[in-house]
């Protein structure tokens, strides 16, 4: 069988740890790694393994076509540029696998599943939840009716966030070049678990739910442009919600916990001191382990590996495509067009150092928890910092991208 030749766009960062995934996880029979695509190659922090691999460096993707060609070109740059990097591999017959976000537009979004068609090529979107073999297998006994309908969808996860990690892009509404960026803890560092429960709900294997409406609040603590911490509830018309409770600005770190209820099952993930297996508690006290069941496996080497295969197979397509990641780009958009962006009262901020050196609230963990538990907003449970959600229909795409243009360029 040939080798899926494959080009790199990117070598810090996540395309780092792609590099790393390819080199230790993938079969070398498998795959040919013919360039790398980063004018800043130097400063990737496995530059040294790079040459020792020799493997060719191109400043730009026409340097890297000039020479070559490839079935599938992985990207992994900012956000920003990832459009224009698509639609040049899509121009060069290559399938693409590209990291989360897609774009920071919900329409660009819509406009790269249309060339993905037209082209006949696969658009593979980096939202490792989608690729996990348990999380599938949850969703496929989902479309069975295993369980009965799905109830509801509640998150809740802290992850401190150091100063220091906002002293890049995170946290920016801009990009270097001045264009739109609105990175956010919901649309970036925590994007795969709004992405989760939109796919898990989605009619078919392929496809995410997109809301009727979405109540929200959002807030800053850390010194920076966008919100670090959010209350979000997607909305659908049968009455079903998908709530999640997100922070940078708590003191409690790697703390994660999903729970979805169905009519004869509750399904969770606990990550803390826990081992953050996907369980399923059954009416008769019996529990699932999915990690097991599913033989789940690192995340990073599946969705490779799963394009990899797509590429060989592409009759059989890649389950998570630019329009199954359309409703989630879809609801961040509307946070950025519709909620205002709440401070936190300065005098509740404190500054820690430690594990996350920053500017964290001391009570917020226990109080973004019991919204979770009660899934209840934090004005409706009555926080003093808190404010009135914002209640709206969504939007459209087109919409959106209007809005957003006008409200920040």
């Amino acid at each position: 069988m040939n080798k899926v030749k494959i080009a790199m766009v990117g070598a810090g960062g996540f395309a780092r740890t792609y590099l790393i995934t390819l080199w230790n996880m993938i079969d070398s029979e498998d795959y040919e790694l013919m360039g790398i695509i980063d004018p800043y190659v130097s400063a990737s922090t496995v530059y040294k393994e790079i040459l020792e691999r020799n493997i060719p460096l191109y400043n730009t993707m026409d340097e890297f076509y000039a020479e070559h060609t490839a079935d599938l070109v992985c990207i992994a740059s900012p956000v920003q540029f990832h459009k224009e990097q698509i639609l040049n591999a899509f121009a060069h017959g290559s399938h693409v696998l590209c990291e989360k976000p897609l774009t920071v537009y919900a329409q660009d979004v819509a406009e790269l599943e249309k060339a993905s068609q037209e082209s006949g090529l696969m658009l593979g979107v980096g939202f490792q939840w989608s690729f996990s073999r348990r999380n599938r297998m949850l969703k496929q006994h989902i479309l069975e009716g295993r369980y009965g309908k799905v109830l509801g969808i509640k998150t809740c996860i802290s992850w401190m966030r150091a100063d220091q990690y906002y002293r890049s892009w995170h946290g920016h509404l801009y990009a270097s070049d001045g264009s739109l960026l609105m990175d956010s803890v919901i649309s970036n560092a925590m994007a795969h678990y709004l992405h989760f429960g939109l796919f898990l709900l989605g009619p078919t294997m392929d496809t995410a739910r997109m809301p009727k409406s979405v109540k929200a609040s959002l807030y800053r603590a850390k010194s920076i442009e966008s919100f670090d911490t959010c209350s979000v509830q997607c909305e659908f018309e049968d009455g079903l919600t998908h709530n999640l409770y997100l922070t940078h600005a708590a003191i409690s770190s790697r703390y994660l916990q999903i729970q979805i209820q169905f009519e004869h099952a509750t399904a969770s993930i606990l990550s803390d001191d826990s081992d953050g297996k996907l369980l399923v508690t059954l009416e008769d006290g019996t529990v699932l382990n999915y990690d097991e069941l599913a033989q789940e496996r690192n995340v990073s080497h599946e969705k490779i590996d799963d394009m990899i295969q797509a590429v060989r197979h592409p009759e059989n397509g890649v389950v998570c495509h630019a329009g199954t990641t359309l409703p989630f780009a879809t609801v961040c958009n509307s946070l950025f067009a519709e909620v205002p962006i709440v401070d936190f009262a300065k005098e509740k901020v404190i500054h820690t150092e430690g594990e996350a050196p920053g500017e964290y609230i001391p009570d917020l963990f226990d109080q973004m928890y019991a919204c979770f538990e009660q899934n209840k907003t934090p004005y409706e449970l009555g926080y003093d910092w808190a404010v009135p959600d914002v209640h709206y229909e969504l939007k459209t795409p087109e919409e959106y991208a209007s809005m957003l243009k006008e409200k920040f360029l």
